[in-house]
Order: structure tokens, then C-alpha cells, then sequence
């Protein structure tokens, strides 16, 4: 049954039964949640979503997932050949970025676009489009007013929302953003508060219990006794004496009788009743209804430093990607796929902020992540809000790792190691930069412009590869490599027409590549040709 009808058939029936009741306050939580079609519960509560809100831990643990989500940049890319790019150019990124309509920003705009996906288990944004059908604003609508109905077979949207003297209107589904938060037809969301009233009813009724309690002060349902017997005026004015001298404001305070007035409490304690317990398996019951770990929402008595990072990942993984991926694929499919063709255009929030653990840990992944080389400088500085350096882009190499088949196999005389590579590269990488910028900032590039930017570098490669090579190969070699010099200096000659500055960094480490490949091999092919002679003339000898 919808909203709609339940709150119809619940003001025709009870209407007059509940407002002609004088003890019925129009004022009451009561009072509104039965007019708005509150459900009544087995702890005699009543139940619904604003009564719900009125508990501390509903109140958290929903505040909390619509405050993290709205909290988040939703961030428009557009693919490309090399992965991903961020889309400003399209009109979508300021749309769904910062400004979803002219009457409010995202963080308003998503914050109540999830709050109502939480606690109504749907959220509705009316879609605005221009001439040309492209989206223009996003509305938010009251999930209580809006509902999916069915026209001639097809699916569309009722709304009352906004409307004069409770008039509706039709919305096309093509112009609704809806987001169930757990569907069982794929297309209505099941109310998270109306499945599970008899709980929050419990938690309804523990807290009232717990107001009263102490509120009374004077450990109601005690007993007064004296051995004279009293009229009945007598009786009423010790009572209300009693009541006002130790009651309410006066909790607490020492009470003193006198002319043989005796004191017996008959009500259970707090803990006799259990009302402590009761109140934290209700706090866990709604915590686990909207995924949250429990310390989140006030119970830290079971939290360690070793579990919080985990538990807070887990609040992100088990709870919040629940709703952004929900929300990313409706707008994907609403907003951004054009007549049913999938576009390169998609949106994502990004979760880099709530998925960074403490300093320790963050600068320990980041650490390892340069190292192995999966992330630039200017990637892991990224992630801590530093801005890019100039030389930030270029990964490194691990000495130490490689095709792990090569492990089966050792390195010939005639071929040298990956270490060697490393050393050489490693330690001639900044030199190289610097002439690779300057050969780039150049207007002319002919070998006379690349070999005065280029040769005392690469006669430097060369005489490190001849002595690494003499070292390893204990080898008296006399090497002269300048035939490789001068063939290297024209080759790249040739190849610096194409450099850009914009690519220094790329250039940087493929040229520095070429140049310590090809030294290292000619001082190597130079040593074996050199021990074999050696060995012949001993032979000869």
C-alpha cells in the first residue's frame, strides 16, 4: 500500500476518534506521526520516520552516511586512450560538482538526496532539461510525496511535492533521478524504518522509560507507611508534600521523615530492569541497520587502535559504496548514456579522503607505492594535497624485481645485469634531464646543438660501462667507444625534431634508456671480444 493511501484510509477512519480526544496534544510526536502514518508497534510506540529521527543513534547513523556521501567530490571524466581524464569542459561537471540547481550547492543537494535514501529507503530528484534535452538542474523531492506509479504499461513518477491544496502531478520516468536504497522489484525501495518499527519502537520506548525514570526522581512506585492511621486528606497531603519536596528538581537530595514515616521503594532499578543493556542492543540493532560500525555512533567500548582503521574502512566499503555506486549508475543511466548508447562520459566520487588512513600509514603505503613503481611523486603527492613537482612524473624501476623467468636463468658474459642498467641510469638522470630540456627549449636542432648538450654526458655513460664492465669481468679493457658515440649523437638528433616540452620527463627516461643499453652492451661485446683474443694468444704462446 502507498503513502498516499495509507494515510487516506488512517484520516477517514481515526480522525475523529484521536483530535476529539482533549488529552491528545495536536503538539505531540504522537499526534503527527499517526497523521502522517505512523505505524503502531508491540511496545506501544509509534513509529515513523520523523519519530525515528527523534532517537540519537537513527539521528547519527543517518546524518552521518548523508553527511560522508555529500561530503565527497562528485567528479565527471571522460575516457581516453590512456585511462581517464576529468571532464570540466562538459556542462555536467559543475552540475553535479557544485551546483545542482540555482537554490543550493552539492553538499546541500546530496546530503538530502541521501538522507532520504537512508531513511525513506528512496530518494527523488526531478531532472530539469533545456530545448535540447540536455539536464540542466537537479530538484530534490520529498520522498514522502513522490511515488513510482504505472500509466498505460508505462513507469512514470506521482508527485504532490511543491503543488497547491495537495494537487499532483506527473513526472516521466526519463526526467526522475530515483535511487532505492534495497529494492525487491527493482524499482520501488523498501522502507528501512516501516520493516523495522518494532525495534525502534523498543528504542522509542527505552528512552521514554529512561526520561520518566529520572525525571521522577523520587523512585516512583514507592510506598510511604506510618503506624497512625490517616484520613484520606491526610494521606493526599503527605503525598503531594513528599512528591514536591523530593521529586523532579530536588532528585537526589537527602530525604529526612519523621513522626515514624517509613520509605519503600518498590520500582526495579536502572539495572535490575536491564534499561543499560537494553539501550545498547538497540544502539547496535540500528547500527547494523544502515551498516555503520557501532563506534561511530557513541559506543567506544570495544574499540582499539588496531580496529578502528578497519572498522572505518569498513564504513566505507560495507556502507557508503552502497549509495555512491547506486547513485553513479542512476546518473550514468538518467543523465549521461544518450538514447540508450553508452558514453565516455561517467562520474565518480572520489573516496581518496575517507579511505587514507593515520600519517604512519598513509606515508608507508605511499612509500611503497613509489618504490615498487606504480605511482609517480607527483601521484603520491596528490594524495597528501601537495602540488605536482616538474620532475614528478617519471616511475621508478626496482632493481631487485623483473620477469620472473629470468630467474631461472643466470646472465651470459656478453650480457649485462639489470643492476648494472639501474646504476648507470639512476646515476646519470638528472644530467640527461637537463639536456633533454634544454635541447627542447632550443628552435634549432642539429647535431652541432644535440652534441654540445649531449657529448661529455655520453662519453661519461660510456667510460661508467667500460670500468663496471672491467670490474665485473676482471678484465685489463682498453676500450674506445667513440664510433657508438658519434652514431648515438645522430640518431638522436634525428629523434629530438619530435621532442616537446610538455613530454621532457617521458623523453628523459626512454632516451636515457637508449644510451645506457647501448654502452653497456658495446663495453660488454668490447670485454668478450678482448678475453677471447686474450685466450687465443695463450694458446698461441
Amino acid at each position: 500500500m502507498s503513502f498516499f493511501s495509507r494515510f487516506k484510509d488512517a484520516f477517514l477512519e481515526k480522525r475523529s476518534n484521536s483530535l476529539e480526544n482533549a488529552a491528545v496534544s495536536l503538539a505531540s510526536p504522537g499526534a503527527w506521526a499517526w497523521l502522517s502514518g505512523g505505524d503502531s508497534t508491540a511496545s506501544g510506540e509509534i513509529v515513523n520516520e520523523l519519530v525515528a529521527l527523534q532517537q540519537t543513534t537513527v539521528f547519527a547513523a543517518v546524518s552521518l552516511i548523508a553527511q560522508s556521501v555529500a561530503s565527497l567530490p562528485l567528479i565527471t571524466y571522460e575516457k581516453t586512450e590512456k585511462g581517464k581524464r576529468e571532464a570540466t569542459d562538459s556542462p555536467l561537471y559543475s552540475l553535479l560538482r557544485y551546483s545542482p540547481s540555482p537554490e543550493t550547492n552539492s553538499q546541500n543537494f546530496w546530503e538530502a538526496f541521501v538522507g532520504s535514501v537512508a531513511l525513506n529507503g528512496n530518494g527523488y530528484a526531478e531532472i530539469q532539461r533545456d530545448g535540447a534535452g540536455d539536464p540542466i538542474a537537479l530538484w530534490n523531492l520529498n520522498a514522502s510525496l513522490t511515488a513510482p506509479v504505472r500509466k498505460n504499461g508505462l513507469l512514470a513518477y506521482e508527485t504532490s511535492d511543491g503543488m497547491p491544496n495537495g494537487e499532483k502531478r506527473m513526472i516521466s520516468a526519463a526526467n526522475m533521478l530515483h535511487v532505492p536504497y534495497f529494492t525487491l522489484d527493482g524499482i520501488l525501495g523498501l522502507n528501512p524504518v516501516s520493516h523495522n518499527r518494532q525495534m525502534l519502537g523498543l528504542a522509542a520506548a527505552t528512552t521514554k522509560f529512561g526520561a520518566r525514570f529520572f525525571g521522577s526522581g523520587a523512585r516512583p512506585g514507592g510506598v510511604l507507611s506510618v503506624e497512625t492511621p490517616l484520613t484520606d486528606e491526610q494521606m493526599a497531603s503527605s503525598r503531594d508534600s513528599w512528591q514536591s519536596a523530593q521529586g523532579g528538581a530536588n532528585s537526589g537530595k537527602v530525604a529526612i521523615l519523621q513522626g515514624g514515616w517509613k520509605y519503600e521503594p518498590l520500582s526495579l532499578s536502572p539495572d535490575d530492569s536491564q534499561f543499560l543493556q537494553t539501550q545498547q542492543y538497540t544502539r547496535e540493532q540500528i547500527a547494523a541497520l544502515w551498516h555503520v560500525p557501532v563506534h561511530l555512533l557513541g559506543d567506544t567500548s570495544r574499540l582499539s587502535n588496531a580496529t578502528a582503521s578497519q572498522q572505518n574502512l569498513s564504513f566505507v566499503t560495507g556502507c557508503l559504496r552502497h549509495f555512491m555506486q547506486k547513485i553513479e549508475s542512476a546518473i550514468q543511466h538518467k543523465l549521461l548514456n544518450s538514447h540508450g548508447q553508452a558514453s565516455d562520459i561517467f562520474c565518480k566520487f572520489d573516496v581518496t579522503e575517507l579511505l587514507r588512513g593515520d600519517p604512519a600509514e598513509t606515508n608507508a603505503a605511499l612509500s611503497t607505492a613509489r618504490q615498487w613503481g606504480y605511482m609517480t611523486a607527483n601521484e603520491s603527492r596528490a594524495v597528501i594535497g601537495l602540488d605536482p613537482v616538474p620532475e614528478g612524473n617519471v616511475l621508478l624501476y626496482p632493481l631487485n624485481m623483473g620477469n620472473s623467468i629470468h630467474l631461472l636463468k643466470e646472465p651470459t658474459e656478453d650480457e649485462p645485469t639489470a643492476a648494472s642498467l639501474g646504476s648507470l641510469r639512476t646515476s646519470f638522470h638528472r644530467l640527461f634531464a637537463d639536456g633533454v630540456r634544454k635541447t627542447c627549449h632550443r628552435q634549432q636542432r642539429d647535431l652541432k646543438a644535440v652534441t654540445s648538450n649531449f657529448r661529455v654526458l655520453l662519453e661519461g655513460i660510456a667510460e661508467c660501462a667500460v670500468d663496471s664492465t672491467r670490474s665485473k669481468l676482471d678484465a685489463d679493457l682498453q676500450h674506445d667507444s667513440t664510433k657508438v658515440i658519434e652514431a648515438f649523437l645522430t640518431k638522436l638528433t634525428e629523434r629530438s625534431a619530435k621532442w616537446t616540452t610538455e613530454e621532457a620527463d617521458a623523453i628523459t627516461a626512454a632516451e636515457l634508456d637508449k644510451a645506457v643499453r647501448a654502452f653497456a652492451y658495446d663495453a660488454h661485446k668490447g670485454a668478450t671480444t678482448h678475453l677471447i683474443q686474450k685466450e687465443l694468444n695463450d694458446q698461441a704462446s
